[in-house]
């Protein structure tokens, strides 16, 4: 349900979606095996035609060919009154590349 709802958000957006890694049934880029392990990537492009997929492998191909690199944007969905609101947050580069296996 979270995994259609990111990806009803990225055709909002005119985003592309990159597909994670997977393995122990669990999507996450620190897993061994590539998204189309366990999913059929050409049925969910059927499912979404006007979102644009791409693979965590590729992606990552993708980033180190590039001379200037993509930046990120990390913020946080707080809870705190009404409307809730967005919080900007550093990024925690060495948490990032430790535990994301980045």
């Amino acid at each position: 349900m979270h995994f259609e709802s990111s990806i009803q958000i990225a055709q909002r957006l005119n985003r592309t979606v990159v597909l994670p890694n997977v393995g122990g049934s669990r999507m996450h880029v620190c897993r061994p095996f590539p998204f189309s392990f366990y999913y059929d990537i050409d049925g969910l492009q059927q499912i979404f035609p006007t979102v644009q997929f791409i693979t965590q492998q590729d992606f990552m191909k993708w980033t180190k060919e590039l001379e200037e690199k993509p930046d990120t944007f990390h913020a946080h969905i707080a809870p705190r009154g009404k409307p809730f609101f967005v919080e900007n947050e550093e990024p925690k580069i060495n948490y990032l590349n430790n535990s994301e296996c980045l």
